[in-house]
């Protein structure tokens, strides 16, 4: 399932992001693998929108901290993200 914007949220979708849904024991399971990002909900649009926002505060958090305090793994996430997304001005 592709993610092509965050609206109303201000932010650019530069790269479509490719989000794989799955039903788990009555769960929707919403992941962007590339960012080994996932979330869940009720359906499938629950599962994707939580995802979308997850995403969202991971991208915040990870870019308003310095670079070199990041761990690896949300250094290669933030890398991944950027690819990806970007705050409108």
């Amino acid at each position: 399932m592709p993610i092509d914007t965050f609206a109303p949220e201000p932010y650019v979708v530069l790269k479509t992001i490719l989000v794989t849904v799955s039903s788990v024991n009555g769960e929707f399971n919403a992941e962007w693998f590339d960012a080994n990002i996932h979330f869940s909900g009720e359906n499938e649009q629950e599962a994707v929108s939580n995802l979308k926002g997850l995403i969202l505060d991971i991208f915040e958090t990870c870019s308003s901290e310095p670079k070199e305090s990041l761990g690896t793994e949300p250094a290669r996430q933030l890398a991944v993200m950027k690819e990806h997304i970007q705050k409108r001005s």
